[in-house]
């Protein structure tokens, strides 16, 4: 996301792409250093709110243009068009990629686990009668004014940030909580917790806009970059949902696994790239079609993996020893977080779940309605 906003903000504006590849992520650090996962919500929500208003604007003067004709236009063969091949091989190769984004990028779960789940029925009522009031008359729905690339900038510049923020809250939690806090140091205070995130984010965010520039320099674009994160990020879908729903799956299957997948995926991306153009350089690797093979190997063959992995050797795991996890306080914490039945267990026996049954059975209902609203669109 910063090597592609660096490169329009630089088009737009004549900035250079270095320089405005390092300021894009500074503010980022400075809110998400002091605010945290609150600052995260906030700032999500506001950016949220302002590209949503500004990409209604521009859709609907996308859709007004003269240059769409109707039905029959949709089958000339362009790349706005239901026959263009190559916008189904994009199609088909960020749905891996962002259906992989979704399950293995933490800030996704983090969100989710911290927010109420209750709270969604606003947001959907909201849209719901949003969605009414668009047939009104006063409701406006043609853009106004000659801002269009301004407001492009604005809507690149508040995606970037967003995501970069999220970003940086879960790239800190893994040193902090998965690595300091369970094998360095376990008996390890609160504050110490929060302090090696702190710097975990900075220098996350220096390393990324180091990297982004690097990448610049080597000629590596974001359409470059965008095809090939699907045959990165997609080997690791089906071992992580297996180690969440499947209690047989071994500790092996799950280490292993993703790494023959991505072994496999870019085997096959860089074969077939190689046998279409007979070369192999940044140039040959772009092609849609390879990266769609690698990552329908990676996603795949993951999953042929770790069953097979399981199999010859299965775990049986004890889903209960996750109530033994303890919950961090901050400072602006309140007294009564100490007293949740999550701190302070040192057994299972002792444990008493931190959910009324109450609110289980109807994580339970939400849960089966979703499965089958997402079964009945999906399918």
């Amino acid at each position: 996301m910063i090597l592609g906003a660096a490169g329009v903000i630089s088009a737009r504006t004549g900035m250079n792409i270095v320089a405005s590849t390092f300021l894009l992520p500074l503010g980022v650090i400075v809110y998400t250093v002091a605010g945290g996962l609150k600052a995260i919500f906030l700032t999500d929500y506001v950016h949220t709110l302002i590209v949503m208003v500004t990409l209604a604007f521009l859709t609907i003067k996308a859709i007004n243009n003269p240059a769409i004709t109707g039905l029959s236009s949709f089958y000339d063969g362009s790349i706005f068009s239901i026959k263009s091949k190559s916008s189904i091989i994009f199609g088909l190769v960020h749905s891996f990629g962002d259906f992989a984004l979704v399950i293995m990028d933490t800030s996704f779960w983090q969100k989710g686990f911290a927010a109420d789940t209750a709270a969604t029925m606003v947001g959907t009522t909201t849209g719901l009668a949003a969605i009414a009031l668009e047939k009104s008359s006063t409701c406006p729905t043609y853009p106004r004014g000659k801002g269009g690339a301004w407001a492009l900038l604005l809507v690149v510049f508040m995606c970037v940030t967003s995501t970069t923020s999220a970003e940086l809250i879960a790239v800190s939690s893994i040193p902090s909580f998965d690595i300091y806090r369970t094998y360095i140091n376990p008996k390890v205070q609160d504050h110490q917790v929060i302090r090696v995130s702190h710097w975990t984010v900075v220098v996350f965010g220096i390393f990324a806009s180091a990297f982004a520039s690097a990448l610049q320099y080597g000629e590596i674009d974001l359409n470059w970059m965008g095809y090939f994160l699907a045959t990165i990020i997609c080997p690791g879908m089906f071992p992580l949902a297996f180690t969440i729903l499947w209690k047989k799956q071994s500790t092996a299957a799950a280490t292993i696994t993703p790494l023959l997948g991505l072994a496999s995926g870019i085997a096959v991306w860089l074969g077939s790239a190689y046998a279409y153009s007979g070369e192999l350089t940044v140039i040959s690797t772009e092609p849609q079609l390879p990266y769609l093979l690698g990552a329908l190997t990676s996603t795949f063959s993951s999953a042929i993996y770790s069953i097979v992995i399981t199999y010859i050797k299965p775990d049986n795991f004890d889903w209960t020893v996750f109530l033994l996890l303890s919950k961090v306080r901050v400072e602006s914490d309140d007294d009564n977080s100490t007293n949740s039945p999550v701190n302070g267990v040192k057994d299972l026996d002792s444990v008493t779940h931190p959910y009324l049954p109450q609110e289980l059975k109807r994580m339970n209902l939400a849960a089966t309605l979703a499965a089958i609203f997402s079964a009945f669109f999906m399918g």
